[in-house]
């Protein structure tokens, strides 16, 4: 086995804020730590109860009943405050009300000092019919009359928060304090600087473009020995993890059933996504129930929906299902179709069946895509330096738009920008090549493309990897087309 060192990013906005959370006297609160899975919020919370004071942590294990969570809540509880209490009690007379009460009694005797209560993992502990939920709500009252309990409720599961905080029939509804603090993946420009500072651009955002800002993934690749060898002995090799990584974030929301019904919906969508229509042609499921999952994979943000922007003489905006985690495209674009050559393989270079040329990077039906979405959650993305660098050199003085998708088959624009104070329509086209006529070829759909609102001004930006020299800029400025290379601001 290659030994990897693993690198930990300081997650300093999300950190801030927790810290901020904590330190806040007089008052008791609620919080929720959400994130994506693997994403860091564990690591993010053991260090904050290593550096702070009072802080109790308590996870969930997925696999473990409701009895035996509560029994090492028993412990561990006891653990903190020093005190043979919990664990001494009966474990078929261990209950959370019981549990809660001696957190109550805990902050009441110790009332001039901040007690923080995390729970990760949330949705392994708050089970269906273990009374957990229930519970925290009823003990709440106490607990923030108490004015001394802070209470960080953490997990990955956007279902979980869904069902208990979402909607005015939760249980959970109304009772946080602060607002939700996200943790968010790191940029692909800390990737470079702290992972591969020795990679070229390219490299390093087809990587991003395969699995994200994801410190867990980022950590399975090994450095210094070069970017084809790296993603290879990663992805391609039979002790890959990237294999069975998707049934592993299926199965915190799902069931069983569950699972599969969303991977074939999954597996359907390819690069390009697709309407509600095209994927029931493909699924031969009832209009009933591929709504209802398409509804449930889009809720628990497996799926994302974007409106089409009305053209050509539609009347009303069609919906795009697609997926914009970069992992999820990856897997079922690329892994899951080579599944059977991975399993197998010890030592050979499978990535370069899947790349046109090694210079160029470029895999057939992902790249493309995986580019386009790339720019995508950059522009809708919380403010970053690379954000603000493109939105310059696009000219945009903000982030006051709306961003639309366009379907495939209407040949320019991978999606559409307005911008409302500037009543601007900016279409633009992504495209990851090293051939020059693929982007002249961008360069002349966008020349093609008409607004459908003659009340509005309409912009083209077209935006590569290639490396841009002055002729080509000068040849898309003619063509009234806006040239970017991401060396500029990636």
């Amino acid at each position: 086995m290659r030994k990897i060192e693993t690198i930990s990013i300081r997650r300093t906005k999300a950190e801030l804020e927790l810290k901020s959370f904590l330190s806040e006297t007089g008052r008791s609160g609620l919080v929720y730590f959400r994130g994506r899975r693997r994403i860091g919020k564990t690591t993010l919370l053991k260090k904050l109860q290593e550096t702070t004071p009072n802080v109790f942590y308590f996870i969930g294990i997925s696999d473990e009943t409701n009895r035996d969570t509560l029994v090492r809540f028993a412990k561990s509880w006891d653990e903190f405050v020093g005190k043979d209490t919990l664990s001494k009690i009966k474990r078929s007379e261990l209950d959370w009300s019981l549990c809660f009460d001696h957190v109550t009694k805990h902050a009441a005797d110790n009332s001039k000092i901040v007690i923080a209560i995390i729970f990760d993992e949330i949705q392994w502990i708050a089970k269906t019919r273990a009374g957990f939920v229930g519970t925290i709500k009823d003990k709440w009252i106490d607990w923030e009359k108490a004015k001394n309990i802070k209470l960080i409720i953490c997990g990955s599961s956007n279902k979980f928060f869904l069902d208990q905080a979402g909607g005015e029939e939760k249980i959970l509804r109304g009772m946080k304090t602060s607002s939700d603090i996200v943790l968010s993946p790191i940029t692909a420009k800390e990737v470079r600087s702290y992972y591969f500072p020795d990679w070229s651009v390219d490299e390093v955002l087809l990587l991003y473009m395969m699995v994200g800002g994801v410190p867990y993934y980022l950590n399975q690749i090994p450095r210094g020995i070069g970017f084809i060898r790296a993603l290879n002995w990663t992805f391609f090799t039979k002790k890959t993890i990237f294999l069975s990584e998707v049934d592993e974030i299926l199965n915190i929301e799902f069931n069983k059933a569950g699972v599969l019904t969303g991977k074939k919906i999954l597996r359907s969508l390819g690069a390009q996504g697709g309407t509600f229509s095209q994927i029931s042609d493909q699924l031969k499921m009832s209009s009933a129930a591929l709504f209802e999952a398409l509804n449930k994979l889009v809720d628990y943000s497996l799926l994302k929906e974007k409106a089409l922007y009305p053209r050509n003489g539609r009347k009303k905006s069609a919906i795009l299902y697609f997926y914009d985690d970069p992992y999820l495209l990856f897997y079922f674009c690329c892994l899951e179709r080579m599944r059977v050559s991975i399993e197998e393989n010890d030592k050979q270079l499978l990535i370069c069946q899947l790349l046109g040329s090694e210079k160029s990077h470029y895999i057939a039906n992902f790249s493309g895509r995986a580019f386009e979405i790339y720019i995508r959650n950059l522009l809708l993305s919380p403010s970053t330096d690379v954000q603000n660098t493109l939105l310059e050199l696009m000219g945009l003085p903000d982030r006051d738009f709306e961003l639309y998708d366009s379907l495939g088959t209407e040949g320019s624009g991978e999606f559409v920008l307005v911008h409302r104070k500037l009543r601007t329509h900016i279409v633009i086209e992504c495209k990851w090549t090293q051939s020059l006529g693929v982007v002249k070829d961008g360069i002349a759909q966008l020349v093609k493309y008409e607004c459908p609102d003659t009340r509005l001004r309409v912009e083209r930006v077209l935006i590569t990897n290639y490396k841009v020299g002055s002729k080509l800029v000068e040849h898309a400025s003619q063509q009234s087309v806006r040239l970017i290379d991401i060396e500029n601001f990636s």
